[in-house]
């Protein structure tokens, strides 16, 4: 994302502080030169620790969406900054819209980026299991964010732990601004079943936003509504799984009074990688009339292509 210039995009490789980043909207070639491994490409900067206090998330946009990305690669873990002002808290789902409210300004909206991993043992975080292998790398240039490692889950009761090789990929679209995605690339070392948790989360908004509604769609999208801002606008995320096919079943759909959760299950055999992409579409009362079934044929069309 060249346009950003904010030290959101401040995390390091080697947990020391950045030089200062130019405050133009153009990223400068020297600042980013001089602020990267040598043997890292010249658009990209990778951090090799899944925790580290000294660093912040990576922040990837694409001109109307600004998105936070946790070291997780996913967006279930995003927790307050408690260095941050306190009247920045409520950025707590890491998702931005630009123009939303006044044309102007950023506005935090609900979570769309929750897309959770169970190993049938276990959730997949930062703080659970041995991390392995792990480099999770922003490339600035085509706006996406990468997360690779092996992860070993919790012990059983024998105190085997089970391996799972991960590559997660979170990006913006550029050709579509209202399209986002993150996608699973999982290699389980071990027979069983896996699961994919899929959120759309509107629990850390405003306690003002209003009219909250959950719906569901032909060809496997569902979408969140809210009315939000001063001037009550409306807003929709909409989500939908993309699966090649693995036998996988949907297993649960769970409302509560500003989310929709729906678990995504399927058989994995050793050794064998298996590729599931969350698609979502984000629409303001700014992108016309009837946004769900815009969002919907959007994301239908994108699972087609």
């Amino acid at each position: 994302m060249t346009r950003a210039r904010s030290v959101q995009i401040s995390r390091t490789t080697t947990g020391g502080e950045m030089g200062e980043m130019p405050t133009t909207a153009r990223v400068d070639k020297q600042w980013l030169g001089n602020n990267r491994r040598k043997d890292e490409p010249e658009w990209e900067l990778v951090s090799k620790e899944i925790n580290n206090d000294n660093f912040r998330e990576f922040f990837i946009g694409n001109g109307y969406i600004g998105q936070l990305v946790p070291s997780e690669g996913e967006g279930s873990w995003l927790i307050p900054d408690l260095r941050k002002h306190p009247g920045w808290q409520q950025a707590v789902g890491g998702c931005q819209v630009h123009g939303f409210t006044d044309r102007a300004s950023l506005m935090d909206v609900p979570r769309w980026a929750g897309f959770r991993f169970y190993d049938g043992r276990s959730w997949y975080s930062r703080s659970n299991g041995i991390h392995e292998n792990y480099a999770q790398t922003l490339n600035m240039k085509h706006a996406y964010v990468k997360t690779e490692l092996d992860w070993f889950s919790q012990e059983d009761q024998n105190g085997i732990r089970q391996k799972s090789h991960m590559e997660t990929m979170m990006w913006l679209s550029r050709t579509n601004r209202n399209l986002a995605a993150i996608q699973y690339e999982v290699t389980p070392y071990y027979d069983g079943t896996i699961t994919f948790e899929d959120t759309l989360d509107g629990t850390m908004c405003p306690e003002e936003s209003s009219d909250w509604q959950t719906n569901s769609f032909l060809h496997g999208s569902m979408s969140l509504s809210a009315q939000m801002g001063y001037h009550r606008r409306k807003i929709v995320l909409l989500s939908n799984l993309l699966t090649p096919g693995y036998g996988e079943e949907i297993q649960r759909i769970e409302d509560t009074e500003r989310s929709r959760k729906r678990t995504l299950s399927m058989p994995v055999e050793n050794g064998k990688t298996y590729t599931i992409t969350k698609l979502v579409g984000i629409y303001t009362e700014l992108d016309g009339p009837d946004l769900e079934n815009q969002g919907a044929l959007m994301l239908w069309y994108a699972k087609r292509n």
